[in-house]
């Protein structure tokens, strides 16, 4: 029971710390923005460049595989590759498109 208690007053003591640094920080970025218009100062982010040029969904596909063969996971590897499957035909037409545009000509035709 006394280390739970030494514990929680430890915890108490450094929330209250980072509480102190959060309202300071926040004091001092008042002060430096203070009539500032909202296009002068924004926090907003408007774009993402990964620094190796790479997109973030290869990225994504990369780690899983080589997790997998890290792992000997085959269900990583096989998942690794379905995504990727899925992100390159993502950006692709509708791939029945081709075909319903086909059965429509024929019809036209046929008519």
């Amino acid at each position: 029971c006394m280390s739970r208690a030494q514990s929680y007053e430890t915890e108490t003591k450094d929330r209250d710390e980072e509480l102190k640094v959060l309202a300071k920080a926040k004091r001092i970025i008042k002060e430096s923005v203070e009539g500032a218009s909202l296009a002068q100062v924004s926090f907003v982010q408007v774009a993402s460049k990964l620094a190796s040029g790479m997109d973030l969904n290869s990225k994504v596909v990369r780690l899983i595989r080589d997790l997998g063969h890290k792992e000997d996971s085959h269900a990583l590897v096989q998942l690794a590759a379905k995504m990727a499957s899925a992100i390159r035909n993502a950006g692709a037409e509708d791939p029945f498109g081709k075909v319903r545009g086909m059965i429509t000509d024929m019809i036209t035709k046929l008519e």
